[in-house]
């Protein structure tokens, strides 16, 4: 049984901890990267491989956007095609979770017999992360315990609150309507009575928008203001799941930020409705972490 990899980060951790929770004793789980990944991303789990001893792992060719070839494969729109012959589907059933029900937790549903399946999908439900608390997420906190980051916070000992602000390829990439990207303003309540109750909380906000600095509608009250180029997606999650308080937009990144926060005895906040214009049920919704009401823009 093979669990494909696509996507971004936090993704690519749902899509991780889903391959853990199919493994039984008559049962082998291999986890591989995707040949395709959406322009900027790629396979961002190579280095936890070496932590983990539950899956066997598998190294596909990537159809990289900036190489000759990848253009040319893209441009032709023949990527759909090579990605199936570098799996190999031909002699493999595909079973895909868009044709599947969506945002569900069900483990029995993906225990299927015979051992030449491709599951492709993102597997987003927080069932599937609590049931593997002791195996790839326990892989996951052991991989950012070790992970060094840029010395970017101070050093005086009082409480910290990480604000995540996920805008800049949900704008450049037309997601804003269907994903949605929080109102500044449902932020901004948050953050005011965290300050309230904590005197002395230091803000500091990550973001993959390069200008967000510049953009008067997240003022002082976001703190520090931390931009893609000063860490990286590892760096971001890292930082975020050492705070007292996380406070994630509608991100998968920051979704898992939030959650191992908590297992370090911090708070982690997930907006209430977690995409725009995508019904996502509960899935986002672990015990462990608080909702707060959002508005989008």
């Amino acid at each position: 049984m093979r669990v494909v990899a696509s996507h971004g980060l936090g993704n690519q951790l749902f899509q991780y901890v889903f391959a853990h929770s199919l493994i039984d004793s008559n049962r082998n789980v291999s986890f591989e990267n995707s040949p395709i990944f959406p322009q900027n991303y790629h396979y961002q789990l190579t280095e936890i491989q070496s932590l983990c001893h539950h899956l066997s792992f598998r190294k596909n060719f990537t159809i990289n956007h900036n190489s000759i070839f990848g253009r040319s494969v893209y441009k032709l729109k023949i990527s759909g095609l090579m990605s199936n012959y570098i799996l190999g589907v031909k002699t493999s059933q595909i079973i895909r979770e868009a044709d599947l029900d969506k945002f569900t937790f069900n483990k029995d549903k993906y225990l299927l017999d015979g051992s030449n399946i491709i599951l492709m999908g993102f597997w987003q439900h927080w069932g599937f992360v609590e049931s593997e608390i002791d195996s790839a997420v326990s892989e996951i906190s052991k991989f950012l315990q070790d992970l060094p980051v840029p010395k970017l916070l101070s050093t005086t000992g009082r409480k910290r609150l990480v604000v995540h602000v996920r805008r800049g390829n949900y704008l450049q990439r037309g997601l804003d309507q269907i994903l949605g990207v929080v109102n500044p303003a449902s932020y901004r309540s948050v953050i005011k009575s965290l300050l309230e109750k904590n005197p002395g909380l230091e803000v500091y906000t990550l973001t993959d928008d390069i200008d967000l600095i510049n953009n008067t509608d997240y003022g002082p009250l976001f703190g520090h203001i931390i931009n893609p180029n000063e860490v990286d997606v590892w760096q971001a999650i890292k930082l975020m799941s050492e705070a007292d308080f996380v406070l994630a937009a509608n991100s998968t990144l920051s979704w898992w930020g939030a959650l191992l926060a908590t297992m370090q005895g911090g708070k982690g906040f997930i907006p209430s409705k977690f995409h725009k214009n995508i019904d996502s049920g509960d899935a986002f919704f672990s015990p462990r972490l608080q909702l707060y009401e959002v508005e989008y823009l």
